[in-house]
């Protein structure tokens, strides 16, 4: 008890997010020539690094799987039920979100490096997790993923995974 407690300034932060969830689908909805401009820029000066960003990326992916897997073998129910509320909170949001920017209601394909639309579900959900049970791991664990989440949100608009709006939406 205690270790998950939340201060005053967590929901502060979660408005000013939600504020530029919003915004960020605005600019996706009106000028969407322009975020593809912004990310075939990245792709051009960054593109050169490509295995560099598919580990980022994959790498998010992976640790975040590794943070759930971790918390169902330990019965870690507590925070498995915060991690399953933030999933279906994520789930909702993501599918209206979709619906407005994209008029698609959940846009999941196959392919891992695919473009999953506004927005992008698998980084809101690797973000989710590491943020929801950060204050459970260990010290390195919460600074390596601190470096991997901003990397990955880069990686994907490298990849063509998502357009940049996309990416900040999903965070």
């Amino acid at each position: 008890p205690g270790r998950r407690n939340r201060r005053a300034i967590d929901a502060v932060l979660l408005l000013a997010a939600a504020i530029v969830v919003g915004l960020t689908a605005v600019i996706a909805r009106s000028v969407p020539e322009h975020d593809e401009a912004v990310a075939e820029a990245l792709t051009t000066v960054l593109g050169w690094a490509g295995a560099l960003w598919r580990t980022a990326f994959v790498g998010l992916l992976a640790l975040a799987a590794v943070i759930v897997l971790d918390v169902l073998v330990r019965r870690r129910w507590s925070l498995a039920r915060d991690l399953l509320v933030g999933a279906v909170v994520l789930m909702g949001a993501g599918a209206v979100l979709g619906r407005v920017v994209e008029s698609d209601w959940l846009p999941v394909e196959g392919h891992l490096l695919s473009s999953w639309g506004y927005p992008e579900l698998r980084l809101a959900a690797a973000a989710a997790v590491v943020v929801i049970a950060g204050p459970e791991l260990v010290r390195w664990a919460r600074v390596f993923a601190t470096w991997l989440v901003p990397l990955a949100t880069l990686s994907a608009v490298v990849l063509g995974a998502a357009v940049p709006s996309a990416a900040l939406g999903a965070l």
